[in-house]
């Protein structure tokens, strides 16, 4: 057995609108929609076979380390159960070293456990030579079984296809059937768009599954997420017209009803966040994830963005550049 080092990159996601229709619970009466796309922030992993009955997993952000042999049951003791689930599920008997490292801190909003089972199906599949499809629908449907099925994580499913799908993309979900299908752009639109987006992490981190509890448990749930629903194909028309007043309009909406879906989605640090930048300028920006912490999305003119960054600092936030990406999931080699 060669002794190759395979990367694995995922890129994060964020989602402009329609978050919390993708939950299975209201999508299958509902159906379900939300637009989303990939940024410049990652989940990188790396695979090493080894000659021995040996599993190493290893996050590097975190210093821990698990080592287990592929012949034992996995325990699932919340360290790196996502790779012990993602290794089980493809019934994998091979010594290797996996390691991962993401540029965010868990409970971002931005993906990051979806892009980390994502990249490891795709990983150990390519690795392994494994007969089992690696498309992108595919590796979404296998996550979500990892995820909710096996671990029995509670949220909803745009994550997994985030993940596994390059572009801006409407994913639409009913009983039936679940599409992706791509936003039209110019490159001149989305340049201009991404200049005038900017993101903030606001130091809080949040458990999708306790929101998404929440969420279910409200019984106006289903009034508000019908029309965060019709927001989304407010945004597909704000996106063909080009429109960025009314895409940071959107955004804003979005938030908000988010918002009525649980009094924990925005904490007070949040919404100190929030109101102090649309003070300074900021036309538009909604919350990232299931809520509760996080990111921050805000759609602000060029030439105001120095001062939304230095009162977002002053607040104890963390704004950071945006960039998107639209290549999606890269693999290759290691040279060391």
């Amino acid at each position: 057995m060669s002794l190759t080092h395979l990367v694995i990159r995922v890129p994060l996601r964020v989602s402009f609108c329609g978050g919390g229709t993708d939950l299975k619970d209201f999508y299958m009466t509902h159906g379900g929609a939300v637009v989303f796309t990939n940024i410049a922030k990652y989940v990188h992993i790396t695979i090493v076979p080894r000659e021995d009955e040996e599993i190493m997993l290893r996050d590097i952000d975190f210093g821990v380390e698990k080592t287990y042999s592929y012949n034992d049951i996995p325990h699932f003791d919340s360290v790196f159960d996502l790779a012990k689930a993602t290794i089980q599920f493809l019934a994998i008997k091979r010594g290797m070293e996996i390691t991962i490292k993401s540029d965010v801190a868990p409970g971002s909003g931005l993906g990051t456990s979806s892009a980390i089972t994502i990249g490891l199906l795709k990983g150990l599949i390519e690795m392994f030579n494994l007969s089992i499809p690696n498309y992108s629908k595919h590796l979404a449907e296998m996550a979500y079984t990892v995820e909710r099925e096996i671990m029995n994580c509670h949220g909803g499913i745009q994550d997994y296809y985030a993940a596994a799908f390059k572009g801006i993309n409407i994913l639409e979900c009913t009983s039936k059937h679940i599409n992706v299908r791509s936003l039209n752009m110019r490159e001149s639109f989305m340049n201009d768009l991404q200049m005038h987006l900017m993101l903030c992490y606001s130091g809080e981190s949040h458990y999708a599954s306790n929101m998404t509890d929440e969420i279910l448990n409200n019984k106006n749930h289903t009034d508000v997420l019908l029309r965060i629903k019709e927001l989304v194909y407010d945004f597909q028309l704000a996106w063909e017209e080009e429109n960025l007043q009314k895409i940071a309009y959107l955004m804003t909406r979005s938030m908000w009803l988010k918002q009525d879906l649980s009094e924990t989605v925005v904490t007070p640090k949040i919404r100190h966040l929030y109101d102090e930048a649309m003070h300074e300028g900021a036309l538009g920006g909604r919350l990232l994830g299931a809520g509760g912490g996080g990111y921050l999305l805000f759609l602000t003119p060029f030439k105001q963005q120095q001062k939304v960054k230095e009162v977002l600092r002053g607040l104890g936030g963390y704004p950071e550049p945006f960039i998107f990406d639209l290549e999606g999931i890269k693999i290759w080699k290691s040279r060391v």
